[in-house]
């Protein structure tokens, strides 16, 4: 269990990524607070003098502080006005609440723009991390961080954060004004509240906190399990394994939700017992007050403790459940706080482009995933301009890992990687990236147009339709294309569910030219395809501009054909550099 110690320092980490904007905002807010504490007092000082005139004026002399004030104003407390004194109470009662609804709407809507600011810093660190770091998380995480427990974090920590301080503001200065009027009673009504929430506090923190940590990881499980789920719902069907999954989401699903009811369940209760023991403090300072003499003198005093009462309980209440909602969601605020600290490359640009007229060269680069066992050792490699390289090796012998070095979308442990002999470095990575286009064997496809989807990263109004199409006949797309019934218009569903493989590699493809690139990487790109669309399709690769350089990985060495060199990989080292006619004859 976390101490009050970390408790704190985890509301200071969060701090330091709201921007300056929002704190100013902030402590426009606290000042609000201010004035919604003094509207409060006023309220409850108006109704001394609008009970006494109600019952017997002579009560106002009793209270000392109030006697002078209005003494002091030129009022005699005891002529006063019934009229006067009720329309001022009222006035002064309607600004208090509209001044209370205004902090509730000014306190919601600043934590949820300070939420969608966090929300903004954290997908951009995302997108912002080295590639690297995506192979080794799953996506369950980010999407339950960055959507589900920032809007737990904008509930439970930040508007949370904000009443309990206006509530603590409002409650100091209500108590100074008891204080002020009625020492003894007040005194000893913060002690019997005191001592009841603290017990309350001691018995449920831990319980409270266990919770918190269950949530948080359980949380995680769901959205994992839903995403398989849907993912991988054409073996479900047919092995009929629907029971299995459903168990297997019931079981992280359900004690979530007891967690979380259980959380409510200790935030909300102690307002109705605290309620009651307020009203019960009430009727014994009632008796007290008639077993000394009679209740007529102290109606007055029995009326303000009343309404101070009803303003002061729901604000204690309010600030116990801020404070059980903020450390309910203790785990989520960390997995928040951790994922914004977390480093991020920042490409930076220089105002000269990275020229790449000669060479792509590799000297001596190693690469491993866990720092265990190098998946890449010891490659040399020059790939020329306008050259055609292929590579080709077994499974795991590191073809897939030697594209996303030469991409720099991996960075390697040793060695350099160098264009027309200047070395890449931070500054001219980005630069390198922007001249490769990648065709993967897992293709992303957005759930957009045919044209949106070559036309990648573009919007669609910037979209060059004479560009689309050319490089839809490129990649032998085209005619498939121009049968459907929206043409280049037609939605091709999540993951481009309403395509082919084939026709999603060829649209990859078409992709890829689209961008004008000077070096195209091709990972498998052609393995869904038949023999002949994959030979129609080569063939209009290899007779694409020849300042183009192409890297293609396959397995099957008839498509490196058109190959000016292909090289071989095994377990992570380079066995052969030379021709298709050579490699064939070895073989």
């Amino acid at each position: 269990m976390p101490t009050i110690g970390k408790f704190i320092s985890n509301l200071r980490q969060i701090w330091i990524f709201i921007s300056n904007k929002r704190k100013q905002q902030l402590s426009l807010l606290i000042a609000l607070s201010l004035v919604s504490a003094f509207a409060e007092i006023i309220t409850i000082g108006l109704v001394v003098p609008f009970l006494a005139v109600l019952t017997n004026p002579q009560v106002l002399t009793e209270f000392e502080h109030i006697n002078k004030f209005m003494k002091y104003l030129n009022y005699d407390p005891t002529n006063l006005s019934v009229l006067g004194v009720s329309i001022f109470f009222a006035v002064a009662a309607l600004l208090s609440g509209l001044i209370r609804v205004f902090m509730i709407y000014a306190t919601v809507r600043f934590s949820f723009a300070t939420g969608s600011d966090l929300a903004l810093k954290m997908y951009s660190k995302v997108l912002n991390q080295d590639f690297k770091t995506h192979i080794n998380r799953n996506s369950s995480q980010i999407v339950d961080i960055v959507f589900q427990k920032i809007n737990l974090v904008i509930q439970n920590v930040i508007v949370t954060s904000i009443t309990l301080i206006s509530s603590i503001i409002i409650i100091s200065v209500i108590f100074m004004f008891l204080l002020f009027i009625k020492p003894f009673v007040t005194i000893g009504t913060l002690l019997v509240l005191g001592l009841s929430y603290s017990i309350l506090i001691k018995f449920t923190r831990n319980r409270v906190y266990s919770n918190s940590t269950l949530i948080a990881k359980n949380s995680n499980l769901v959205i994992k399990n839903i995403q398989e789920g849907v993912a991988g719902i054409r073996e479900i069907l047919l092995t009929g394994t629907q029971k299995l999954f459903i168990q297997k989401f019931n079981n992280v699903e359900s004690p979530l939700r007891r967690s979380q009811a259980d959380n409510s369940f200790i935030s909300f209760s102690p307002r109705y017992i605290m309620e009651t023991v307020g009203i019960l403090l009430l009727v014994a300072l009632a008796y007290f007050l008639h077993s000394q003499g009679g209740l007529g003198s102290s109606i007055t005093l029995l009326g303000v403790l009343a309404l101070t009462s009803q303003r002061l309980l729901p604000l204690v209440n309010q600030s116990y459940f801020s404070y059980t909602s903020i450390r309910g969601e203790q785990v989520s605020l960390e997995d928040v706080i951790d994922l914004l600290s977390q480093p991020q490359i920042i490409f930076e640009k220089d105002s000269n482009d990275l020229k790449f007229e000669e060479s792509v060269i590799l000297e001596n680069i190693s690469f491993s995933y866990d720092a265990e066992k190098n998946v890449l050792s010891n490659i040399n490699l020059k790939i020329t301009k306008g050259s055609k390289v292929g590579i080709i090796g077994a499974s795991a012998s590191g073809k897939s890992t030697l594209a996303d070095v030469i991409a720099c979308l991996l960075i390697p442990d040793s060695g350099s990687i160098k264009i027309d002999n200047k070395s890449l470095d931070k500054v001219s990575f980005n630069q390198w990236q922007n001249k490769v286009s990648y065709v993967s064997q897992a293709i992303f496809l957005n759930d957009n147009t045919i044209a949106e989807n070559i036309a990648f990263g573009e919007i669609k109004s910037d979209i060059n339709m004479e560009r689309v199409k050319m490089c839809a006949h490129k990649s032998q797309l085209a005619n498939a294309i121009e049968k459907l019934p929206h043409k280049y218009n037609t939605v091709i569903g999540e993951k481009g569910t309403k395509l082919s493989g084939g026709q999603k590699q060829r649209l990859a493809i078409a992709r890829a030219l689209y961008r004008e690139s000077t070096f195209l990487i091709l990972d498998e790109a052609t393995s869904a395809l038949d023999h002949e669309t994959e030979k129609l399709v080569m063939d209009s690769i290899m007779g694409l501009d020849k300042d183009i350089t192409i890297l293609i990985i396959a397995h099957r060495t008839t498509t490196l054909a058109g190959c000016d060199i292909i090289t071989e990989l095994k377990n992570g080292e380079i066995t052969y550099i030379g021709n298709y006619n050579n490699l064939m004859r070895q073989n």
